[in-house]
């Protein structure tokens, strides 16, 4: 971009103003209309140089941090000997060095003052000659204007946030209606499962409320949501296994036992390549995973058992001991909250095991509390 000497203010006729930020631009232009000039605006660098080439402006009033393209690029392919007023609300020695560098004649950091706009712009274009009075006139017309601009974009902005609130608002209400019908398919998958072993009745359903009502007492609701499925699909991996070794009345023998322990597995392999139920994979996987690492499939402890898993294991076996199984009738609450507080440490997690046990009378369902 060549360098010329300053034109004499009646050639001054035009300032194009490019800046991402509408409030900047609203501003510039508020200070600089006073003066007589004719103001453009621009929001980005491409479209600047487009009307750059249309109306020849005599000064580029532009922003140095904008998306695509910067304003110092835009200053490197201004044609012509348009003067460049650099904008930046970084004060970078090495910025103003390469913006100085594309042939840009002044820098500004802001926030800057009206006046500080204006003396600049009069620098740029060789002196306005304004008397002193009317310099006055114009600064605090600019400074009016700029004040009723500010608050336009105030209100503009306000209006933004409250459509942005609405969209978001929509958009909850769609993941809402998209996560029901997640929650609605695992379900049903889940019951495909639950009708091959006749002595579980609701188990899934009631281990899935148990659940979700532990991880809500720790806060952990919605950090873990996902684990809800599973809840639902922890015995997925069952479908692998005979119905014979499922409804078995009495103990398994040792090869049946392994083959029940292959669940886990099976069940990790069905649900773990599904994107929505990722998560959901680990309790399916590690359900019966033990805190003291005596747990299969894989032996882990502690907290190498994911979280999920950890809270599941101890729903499940609560719901186990006080709902009628093949070779027992249901246990007494006190009996089964004792022992979950035996097995803390051992089996469960026992800061787990310290949360769920005082909830453990308002979960079990009414008529479990009376057999009880």
């Amino acid at each position: 971009m060549s360098q010329s000497a300053s034109p004499t203010p009646a050639h001054v006729s035009c300032v194009l103003v490019v800046d991402d930020d509408a409030v900047t631009r609203k501003f510039v232009r508020a200070v600089l209309e006073g003066l007589g000039l004719h103001i453009e605006e621009a929001a980005d660098g491409p479209t600047a140089l487009a009307l750059a080439s249309e109306l020849r402006p005599d000064v580029v009033v532009c922003d140095v941090t904008m998306p695509g393209m910067s304003g110092i690029e835009v200053a490197r392919q201004l044609e012509g000997d348009t003067k460049v007023l650099m904008l930046t609300g970084v004060d970078d020695p090495d910025v103003e060095r390469e913006a100085e560098g594309a042939g840009v004649s002044a820098y500004l950091v802001k926030p800057f003052s009206p006046r500080e706009l204006l003396d600049t712009i009069e620098e740029l274009v060789g002196g306005l000659d304004l008397p002193a009075e009317e310099v006055a006139r114009t600064e605090g017309a600019a400074v009016e204007a700029g004040e009723r601009q500010l608050l336009i974009a105030a209100g503009e902005l306000s209006e933004s946030i409250r459509r942005e609130r609405e969209r978001a608002a929509r958009l909850e209400d769609a993941l809402d209606e998209l996560r029901h019908a997640y929650l609605e398919t695992v379900r049903s998958l889940a019951y495909v499962v639950e009708a091959k072993d006749a002595y579980t009745g609701q188990h899934l359903e009631r281990c899935r409320v148990y659940g979700m009502a532990l991880l809500r007492e720790m806060g952990l609701e919605k950090e873990l949501r996902e684990a809800e499925y599973g809840f639902l699909l922890h015995d997925a991996g069952k479908v692998g296994v005979s119905e014979r070794i499922l409804n078995k009345p009495g103990p398994l023998t040792a090869a049946e036992w392994r083959i029940m322990r292959t669940h886990p597995l099976i069940g990790y392999q069905m649900v773990g390549g599904i994107p929505f139920l990722r998560a959901a994979a680990e309790v399916v996987r590690y359900h019966h995973e033990m805190f003291d690492g005596s747990g299969y499939p894989e032996g882990r402890a502690g907290d190498a058992i994911p979280l999920a898993a950890r809270v599941f294991s101890i729903v499940d076996a609560f719901d186990a001991m006080t709902t009628d199984r093949p070779y027992r009738e249901a246990l007494p609450l006190e009996q089964a909250a004792a022992e979950l507080e035996k097995m803390a440490g051992t089996q469960f997690d026992p800061e787990i095991v310290r949360v769920f046990v005082p909830m453990c009378e308002r979960l079990l369902p009414s008529s479990a509390r009376a057999r009880s």
